[in-house]
Parts: structure tokens; C-alpha cells; sequence
């Protein structure tokens, strides 16, 4: 065998045993990808959607701020219903929708792959996690006309808590940014250093502002409601009757 050929077979050995080492080293990568998601799904950490808590508890304390006119007029009375409605369409909705389209590892708290939820799913989460607020307006409202604004309260209290507990059991994941696999093992980088830190900050900032005009022009509707309505009261209330006073003899 002449020198050339056997350095031309020496090479094409070098070249396919690196082509087998690096073949190994990605399976390995990905099987380490997977043991450590199966493992973080282990620890207890359940897939928690903070936006479901979140417009829950705005939903319900829309109605407490409404409260004199959904006991007059309903649920659906303009413009209190109209007012949570354009909350819902205008912030709740599009927060929702950029987060799971353009973050979907971190808006399922990396608790599943993106990649492998079939794409006809993202709609029936999305009308849920925005119609939770328009439910618990709608079910707030009913516990006012019934007249259990305390139930009304401790639902209001239950889904704080609830929130709290989920943000405590996921604050690891929700630091933290990466894609599944990364955040899989264990490369994900903090919150902060990515765009979606600071996107997340305004977006509470406009959350809180746009809650709390909300709220404030709520309570102001429902004053209204509540002058309209005193005057009705007193007006259908019996009067005493007038004593009469014995005729002279």
C-alpha cells in the first residue's frame, strides 16, 4: 500500500470517528434534555396559567366596584359591561397573545414543549385565559344581584391566595428565560438580561394603569346608579300617616 493511500484511509477514519462523536454527543445532549424535564415535572412544579389568576381576580373586583349597577340593571348594563369588555379586548387579549406566540416556552412555565402542543390547542387556552375575566364579572355580578357580596369577597380572597401560591411554587421558572431545551438543562438565562424582562415590566405598568381607570370609572357609574336609585326608594316608601287632631266641641 503506498504512503499516500494510507494516509487518505487514516484520514477518512479520523473524519468518521468524529462524525460518530459528534452523532453522540447531541444524543446524549438530548436525552439529558429530557431527564432533566422529566425531572422538573417531578418535583411537583404543576403548569400553572398566572393570566387565568389574574383576570380572575380583576373580573371579580370589576364587580365589586360596580356593584350598585349590577344590583340595578344587570351585568350586561351599559357602559360597566362595555367597559370590562374593552379592558378585555384591548389589554387582556393582546398581552395573552404575544406572550404565548412569541414566548411559549416561558408563558407554559416550561412545564411542556412548545413544540410538541399541537398548534389547534393555543386557541381554546387563549379564549379561556381571556374569558376568565368576563366569567368572573359575569359570576361576581350574579353573587351581587343574589345579594352575597360576602361570597363575592372570599372569592375575591381565594384566587389572591391562589395566585401568590402559584407565583411561590413557579417563581424558578418565571425568572429565568430560555427555550425548553435550554431551560432543560439548566441554561437558562435570567430574566432581566432578555428583552421579555423589560417587555414585562411595562406590561404591568400598563396593566395597573389601564386596571385602575377601569375600576375608577366603574365605582364612578356605579355612584351614579346609586344616586339614581335612592330617589325611586324614597319616593315608594309609604309615609306615616297624619295624625288627625280632635275636632273642637
Amino acid at each position: 500500500m503506498s504512503p499516500a493511500r494510507a494516509l487518505r484511509q487514516r484520514a477518512a477514519h479520523r473524519s468518521l470517528l468524529t462524525t460518530r462523536r459528534v452523532r453522540l454527543r447531541s444524543n446524549l445532549r438530548r436525552h439529558s434534555a429530557r431527564i432533566g424535564a422529566r425531572a422538573a415535572s417531578q418535583r411537583g412544579d404543576r403548569l400553572i396559567l398566572l393570566g387565568l389568576f389574574i383576570n380572575s381576580l380583576l373580573g371579580f373586583a370589576f364587580a365589586l366596584c360596580a356593584r350598585d349597577r349590577v344590583r340595578a340593571d344587570g351585568p350586561f348594563a351599559a357602559p360597566a359591561f362595555w367597559i370590562v369588555l374593552t379592558f378585555a379586548g384591548l389589554i387582556a387579549a393582546p398581552a395573552t397573545l404575544y406572550l404565548y406566540i412569541a414566548h411559549p416556552a416561558w408563558s407554559w412555565l416550561y412545564a411542556l414543549d412548545p413544540d410538541t402542543v399541537p398548534a389547534a390547542l393555543g386557541l381554546p387556552v387563549f379564549i379561556i385565559v381571556v374569558g376568565s375575566l368576563v366569567g368572573s364579572w359575569l359570576g361576581g355580578s350574579q353573587l351581587l344581584r343574589v345579594g352575597r357580596e360576602r361570597a363575592l369577597w372570599i372569592g375575591l380572597a381565594v384566587t389572591a391566595a391562589a395566585g401568590l401560591i402559584s407565583v411561590a411554587m413557579t417563581a424558578e421558572r418565571l425568572v429565568v428565560y430560555g427555550s425548553y431545551p435550554v431551560f432543560a438543562a439548566g441554561e437558562a438565562r435570567g430574566l432581566l438580561e432578555v428583552k421579555l424582562g423589560y417587555v414585562l415590566i411595562a406590561f404591568s405598568l400598563g396593566l395597573l394603569t389601564a386596571a385602575s381607570f377601569v375600576a375608577v370609572e366603574l365605582v364612578r357609574d356605579s355612584r351614579q346608579a346609586r344616586i339614581r336609585r335612592e330617589p325611586r326608594m324614597s319616593a315608594a316608601e309609604p309615609k306615616p300617616a297624619e295624625i288627625q287632631q280632635p275636632s273642637p266641641l
